[in-house]
């Protein structure tokens, strides 16, 4: 690995100017690359991981929600029946010309 990184250097000693330009410019825009590429997929790992934190809580609520659908219908029962006794008690009659009659009493 040192003979390598030896033989690069002296490579690079008697290149041209030019040459060596190529291979500054080459290296600073791998680093670039590097530095926001890098960063770019960090921050999409942690949109990822945001987005399956926030669907494990949305199935989570939802299992919850789920789990309570006996109390809902009870609940749901209950109500309806508190509606039919006060309408029967609000508009007394079985056709809208008898509900009428029991109104203007």
């Amino acid at each position: 690995m040192r003979d390598f990184f030896s033989s690069l250097v002296e490579r690079f000693q008697e290149a041209d100017r030019q040459q060596r330009l190529y291979v500054l410019l080459a290296v600073v825009v791998a680093i670039v690359g590097l530095r926001y590429g890098v960063s770019w997929l960090f921050e999409y790992r942690d949109q990822v991981k945001a987005d399956i934190r926030l669907s494990a809580q949305r199935l989570a609520g939802a299992r919850k929600l789920v789990e309570r659908e006996g109390e809902a219908q009870e609940h749901l029962s209950r109500v309806r029946a508190r509606y039919g006794k006060e309408l029967r008690r609000l508009v007394p009659g079985d056709t809208p010309m008898l509900a009428a009659a029991g109104l203007q009493d």
